[in-house]
């Protein structure tokens, strides 16, 4: 059985490097939801 910590949800994972500049998954997010709110206003 695998036990999760509630809080590791939250762990920053780097994701890849785009010539140098780490995408981590809050960047991820943050790109997405600009780009909902571009598309919806």
């Amino acid at each position: 059985m695998n036990y999760f910590q509630p809080l590791e949800q939250f762990n920053i994972v780097t994701i890849f490097y785009l010539k140098g500049i780490p995408f981590t998954n809050l960047t991820v997010y943050n790109i997405l939801i600009i780009f909902f709110f571009f598309f919806i206003f």
